[in-house]
């Protein structure tokens, strides 16, 4: 949910910012801990471009 709030707050359109909120929950699934597990910006995006 907050990534996608970042995203929409940024401006990205609703379909871009859910691509964006869907990529940051699919890496976080992948990480142990609450916060500790959250993925950064550059994470995200990394990720994107790899797996688009």
């Amino acid at each position: 949910m907050g990534a996608l709030t970042v995203a929409l707050t940024e401006g990205q359109t609703p379909e871009a910012a859910l691509h964006f909120a869907i990529t940051a929950s699919a890496l976080k699934v992948t990480h142990f801990g609450a916060q500790s597990g959250l993925p950064t910006r550059s994470e995200v995006l990394a990720f994107a471009e790899t797996n688009a």
